[in-house]
């Protein structure tokens, strides 16, 4: 978490954050950390297609 909120005042439009392990139902600590550090309602979350965790989002 402490990346996150250390980089969001830094992420321009067009900067991209990608996760790993995003929604893992056995490593919840990425999506906890996403939510609390960041303006998780002002994101488009987008997944990678064909896998299931990773995902990543775009700033606006």
């Amino acid at each position: 978490m402490a990346v996150l909120e250390a980089i969001s005042p830094h992420l321009a439009r067009g900067s991209v954050v990608a996760f790993d392990q995003f929604a893992h139902p056995k490593r919840p600590g990425e999506t906890l950390a996403c939510m609390a550090a960041l303006k998780f309602g002002n994101l488009r979350l987008r997944r990678v297609p064909f896998l299931p965790n990773p995902a990543y989002f775009i700033v606006e």
